[in-house]
């Protein structure tokens, strides 16, 4: 909620810093960052809430409290990466084995993974580019590892992306095509033919 409270921002950062100081005397775990515009700013955390102060122009503040990040999110995210790494790898490895010999069957799974991989980017993209900004600045207490998928924009790519997977893993299924055995060699005499 935007606060007219100004100037938003003096020279030396006081305002910021006295707020930053009662807090962490409070008992908040309190954190100043620049915000954009190059306005003094502070998140601070405690007992599961997070209230993150910062200018929003010249004249006002905005505060927003919410619920501060568990800690249990980037031990999952991490772990979540890895299963999933591991998984694509050993997936990737079997559908290779799988196609092999069958030029048709391959190109087709390939494509479609392609363009998986290329729909997928921008949600991990801007997961990986707010959560660093936030672990670099300590601007966003908020901002989790998987943000792209929650976004209203991407989030149909990667749905999109996930349905162009599992139609290559299909793809890749069809069985072989099998050319008819004859039942016996060139040359071989019939049985009618063979002498007793």
């Amino acid at each position: 909620m935007p606060l007219p409270f100004g100037p938003a921002s003096t020279s030396d950062g006081r305002m910021v810093g006295e707020a930053v100081d009662r807090l962490t005397a409070a008992g908040w775990d309190a954190e100043r960052f620049r915000a954009r515009g190059d306005y003094d700013a502070f998140t601070a955390t405690r007992d599961g809430v997070a209230v993150r102060l910062f200018a929003r122009d010249a004249t006002s503040f905005v505060i927003d409290v919410g619920r501060a990040r568990p800690s249990w999110v980037w031990p999952l995210a991490v772990t979540g990466f890895l299963v999933a790494l591991i998984t694509s790898l050993l997936t990737l490895r079997q559908l290779d084995a799988h196609t092999r010999g069958r030029a048709w069957i391959r190109a087709v799974t390939g494509s479609l993974l392609g363009a998986s991989a290329v729909l997928i980017l921008p949600a991990l993209a801007v997961g990986g580019l707010a959560t660093s900004h936030a672990a670099i600045t300590g601007g966003d207490p908020w901002a989790p590892p998987w943000l792209g998928f929650t976004m209203v924009g991407l989030r149909p790519m990667a749905w999109l992306a996930g349905l162009l997977t599992v139609a290559a893993v299909l793809v890749a299924a069809v069985p072989p095509t099998r050319t008819p055995a004859t039942g016996r060699e060139p040359g071989a005499a019939y049985p009618s033919q063979e002498t007793p």
